[in-house]
């Protein structure tokens, strides 16, 4: 069984991509990262960003609590200080001096309005 396949069992949420124009931005007390949103669902998002040098350039201990924000096109829509747990970070491509990293990001306990405005989202900014 492939590590992909091992992945989407744990997974209680189906993961739709994300349509253009979809990013993220985690912040932290000391450090945020700003990033495109590649998939989503109920449950959390992968949010490709760039690093200098191949350095992941925040510590674990920068985003020991932390939260995102969602947002879509310039004022269309924007879902925040939603809590998260990141699950890994991992190169994807490389250049000389900037490398592509992606965050993968689990939500925790959402509100009842952050979870209403996450639906929402889902429902209407899907890549189809």
């Amino acid at each position: 069984m492939s590590n992909t396949s091992r992945a989407n069992e744990r997974r209680k949420h189906k993961r739709i991509e994300a349509r253009e124009g979809a990013f993220a931005v985690l912040t932290s007390d000391s450090a945020y990262r700003f990033g495109k949103i590649i998939n989503l669902s109920h449950g959390g998002l992968a949010l490709r960003y760039f690093s200098l040098n191949g350095q992941i350039m925040d510590s674990d201990e920068d985003f020991s609590e932390c939260e995102v924000d969602i947002f879509f096109g310039t004022n269309e829509f924007k879902l925040g200080k939603v809590p998260i747990k990141i699950i890994c970070d991992y190169r994807i491509a490389e250049d000389v001096s900037l490398s592509m990293r992606q965050k993968c990001l689990q939500f925790k306990s959402l509100t009842l309005d952050q979870a209403k405005k996450l639906e929402y989202f889902i429902w209407h900014n899907q890549n189809d």
